[in-house]
């Protein structure tokens, strides 16, 4: 799922953005909004520290070889087969599906930090975010004039258009709000079922149970990946 389906007409014309030029006051605008998302999306990576912590009992040798994990996808995997080692088999299904539904703020995140940040003429309250496609179709030209021996071979900006999208306040706001979300839902079932009950008020633990229990789009996916591990 992509931060943004907008995009801008071809022929727009676009100026990177390192700081606020002309009208383009998008970047500046939009900082805080970026650096808040930012910041939301690195606290439930260092979560993933935590619920492997605790699902392997603090083991210093399965720390070790977690920490050499590079990549959400391969920290995933070492947190959902942990869980499974050491919860019950259905509610490793929700620690599952919890994870798999933060991909989606994750792939939002992930565009906004590797995209080229530029400006588009006449969006000025938007960030454009030049997608990678870009780059390689502008260094294709260069090996293109290179094979060719002349420098007269047209540039295709196509992509420019194509595989880039404009950011505004409505889409880093949304983006935001699924971050909470997803570390709400982790929260739960971290407190829920992976804590020890004895660390908990009496009662509070219960409490993040029932918020996993009235959370229906991750109780359907559990569902759904039980009935694909039976």
């Amino acid at each position: 799922m992509n931060i943004s389906d907008r995009k801008i007409p071809n022929g727009t014309l676009v100026t990177q953005a390192r700081e606020p030029v002309g009208g383009h006051m998008g970047v500046a605008a939009l900082t805080p909004l970026v650096c808040s998302a930012m910041a939301r999306w690195s606290v439930i990576e260092k979560k993933l520290d935590q619920w492997h912590t605790i699902l392997t009992d603090a083991d210093p040798a399965k720390r070790a070889a977690f920490d050499g994990l590079k990549g959400w996808d391969r920290r995933f995997k070492a947190v959902v087969d942990a869980a499974y080692e050491a919860l019950l088999p259905e509610e490793a299904d929700l620690v599952k599906a919890a994870l798999k539904m933060a991909e989606r703020p994750a792939g939002k995140r992930h565009e906004l930090a590797h995209s080229v940040w530029a400006y588009a003429e006449g969006f000025d309250e938007d960030l454009y975010l030049m997608g990678g496609e870009v780059q390689h179709a502008s260094a294709k030209v260069i090996v293109d004039c290179k094979r060719a021996g002349r420098s007269d071979i047209e540039i295709d900006t196509s992509p420019m258009y194509e595989c880039s999208r404009l950011v505004g306040e409505g889409e880093l706001r949304e983006l935001i709000e699924e971050l909470d979300e997803a570390e709400g839902r982790m929260d739960d079932l971290m407190y829920g079922y992976a804590y020890p009950a004895h660390c908990f008020v009496q009662g509070s633990q219960n409490d993040h149970r029932r918020a996993v229990a009235n959370d229906q789009e991750l109780q359907e996916r559990a569902k759904n990946i039980a009935r694909g591990r039976r």
